[in-house]
């Protein structure tokens, strides 16, 4: 839940695609493109020198019509020595809207950005288009390798983007009293699940109740009924009481077995 409130017009707000391959990469990217461009937004690319072309290619094998959007100045490739100079986001928002267009979608990896600017300025950046996506017709799809990310340095990367998540297995999203999850959780991204409950614990504040709705969670190993009590424990006294909703009942039995419900988190399941 991002501290200065939902973005006014939808669009996907700031989210974070986590990656572990390029096919898993482009495909998840192209999907995000080919949406805002169904949409009617101006999607905006952050790289540098050729591969921008690299990237323009790709997403023609994704079967999106890249020259007729390029000409029709609705897909853009650009450098991030303008987007990331002082100033160059807003810049980017206001010459978009003046063109015409109603919405603008960015994307770029996080590699992109640590060319140009120390971590410390990327983060800053980070916070600045959580507020534009916040407050501005802007959305935003910030892309980072998962094996960039250790220990704490994923909390803090999922923190940055209270928009949500995608990855292969796992889609996370923000709801008015907590998350909403999509797909399945095992070993490869039991660590994704951890970071996002503790995230949105930290953004809970003095939240009564925090939900994360279960609905379309279709798989949940032992390892990531282990890591939501782990998630959970530290923020207990004080902190939200944690409910886990619309859970399906095969999940809700995993999740009993795994004494979830012992640690004193409610697990409330689906209508049969």
């Amino acid at each position: 839940m991002s501290p200065y409130g939902r973005s006014p017009s939808g669009g996907g707000g700031h989210r974070l695609l986590l990656h572990r391959s390029e096919p898993e990469r482009v495909a998840r990217l192209s999907g995000w493109v080919r949406e805002g461009l169904a949409l009617g937004e101006k999607v905006v690319y952050i790289e540098g020198g050729g591969f921008g072309d690299d990237v323009l290619a790709v997403l023609v094998t994704h079967g999106i019509e890249v020259d007729a959007a390029v000409a029709q100045g609705r897909l853009e490739v650009l450098a991030p020595e303008e987007f990331y100079r002082p100033g160059g986001q807003e810049a980017l928002l206001d010459r978009v809207l003046a063109e015409g267009h109603t919405r603008l979608r960015i994307s770029g990896e996080a590699s992109t950005a640590y060319r140009v600017l120390s971590p410390a300025v990327h983060r800053e950046v980070e916070d600045l288009v959580d507020r534009l996506c916040a407050t501005r017709p802007v959305s935003a799809l910030c892309q980072y390798t998962v094996g960039s990310l250790p220990g704490a340095a994923l909390d803090s990367v999922v923190g940055m983007h209270p928009g949500g998540l995608t990855e292969l297995s796992l889609d996370v999203g923000e709801a008015d009293d907590g998350l909403v999850l999509r797909g399945a959780v095992d070993f490869t991204n039991v660590e994704v699940l951890r970071a996002s409950m503790v995230a949105a614990m930290s953004a809970a504040g003095d939240a009564v109740v925090l939900r994360v709705d279960f609905a379309d969670v279709e798989h949940l190993a032992a390892s990531a009924c282990r890591a939501i009590v782990r998630a959970w424990a530290p923020s207990r006294t004080p902190g939200p009481r944690l409910v886990l909703s619309q859970v399906q009942p095969v999940v809700a039995r995993v999740m009993r077995l795994c004494g979830v419900d012992a640690a004193g988190i409610e697990i409330v399941e689906r209508a049969r």
